[in-house]
């Protein structure tokens, strides 16, 4: 198993630095830095700030997208961190979350168009995108690029296009379903799925009492938000998933259906990700667990070395929520990370 972590909301130049420090200096394996214009700095000036703050962790984007971004940007800005960060450079990329963008996401044809160019155009190809045709004239070599998926549709693209996948949730059942569509698409495309690595993006708070924990975990609405829209819709996908959360948990789905809609509908996206938010007190602990670990340490490592027999590879930490951001990176290295590096 291995860590990342997700640094969030970091609106300065020196949380940044001292964040970067710290996910390298616990154990943690990678980092990404958040794209959202309206919560916090530039996502590249904190690339930037990782890069020279860091000497042995990969970094990336979590995630950029190619409608604020243009591809051959998104390509060109990987290549200029490799001469900073020399094979450590990622890049994460998605289809963009509205409410950090102002805008309707991108197209799944607008994922798989990017996707391709990049890794065509990093290749040192001429490559043609929205009509017309480019090649760089320094760049050689390629970054590894990892996809955001949520959806049927959109894990099964990953799984045939990208190097890796970052996705929601902690439920075993959902997990394995996730898991499978990955390989899906994958399979489909000719790949090996054991060569595409996997992210499970969440929380972890390890605390003796998880009501401890609940001011900061449930104010996380970019995991909360869209679960109802999944767990709704009337595809062979989705109705094979029900049946099995249903066979393992009775009730579950149309409780997460129910309490995840009331959410949605109840969301304040000025006060996104926010502590105290007047949507978080929508949330339920059912909810949390869904997404997030929280709890004792030997439970959450449990869960953990469940995941990793499922397949998980690795665990994605974010901090947006987190009130003592480096402080709990710390304590999740020295408690968590630790474990399975031993």
């Amino acid at each position: 198993m291995k860590f990342c972590v997700a640094i969030g909301d970091t609106p300065d130049v020196k949380l940044t630095a001292d964040l970067s420090k710290a996910v390298e200096d616990s154990g943690f394996s990678s980092m990404t830095v958040l794209d959202s214009p309206g919560k916090t700095i530039d996502v590249h000036l904190m690339l930037a700030i990782a890069a020279q703050n860091t000497s042995k962790i990969k970094i990336g984007q979590g995630v950029v997208d190619p409608m604020t971004y243009h591809p051959l940007t998104i390509a060109n800005i990987a290549a200029s961190m490799d001469q900073i960060a020399k094979d450590r450079v990622f890049i994460g990329i998605g289809s963009g979350n509205p409410m950090s963008k102002g805008r309707p996401a991108a197209k799944l044809k607008d994922m798989r168009e990017a996707i391709s160019f990049i890794r065509n155009y990093m290749s040192g190809q001429e490559v043609e995108y929205n009509g017309v045709k480019m090649q760089s004239d320094w760049i050689k070599k390629t970054a590894p690029i990892f996809m955001s998926a949520h959806g049927p549709k959109s894990l099964q693209l990953a799984g045939e296009i990208a190097d890796g996948v970052i996705f929601l949730c902690l439920h075993p059942v959902y997990v394995k379903w996730q898991l499978e569509l990955i390989a899906r698409g994958a399979e489909r495309a000719g790949r090996d799925p054991d060569t595409i690595d996997n992210w499970a993006r969440c929380m972890i708070y390890p605390t003796e009492n998880k009501a401890d924990a609940f001011r900061e975990t449930s104010a996380a609405p970019s995991s909360y938000a869209g679960l109802w829209r999944i767990l709704v819709r009337d595809i062979p996908e989705v109705e094979d998933l029900r049946a099995r959360m249903e066979k393992s948990d009775p009730g579950l789905v149309d409780e997460l259906i129910k309490d995840t809609k009331t959410y949605s509908e109840n969301l304040q996206t000025r006060f996104a990700e926010r502590i105290d938010a007047p949507h978080s007190k929508m949330v339920t602990q059912r909810m949390i667990d869904f997404f997030h670990f929280s709890g004792r340490e030997e439970a959450i490592i449990e869960q953990m070395e469940e995941l990793a027999d499922i397949g998980v590879k690795t665990i994605s930490m974010t901090t947006y929520t987190l009130i003592n951001k480096i402080d709990m990176v710390k304590e999740v290295g020295s408690k968590v990370v630790k474990h399975f590096h031993n």
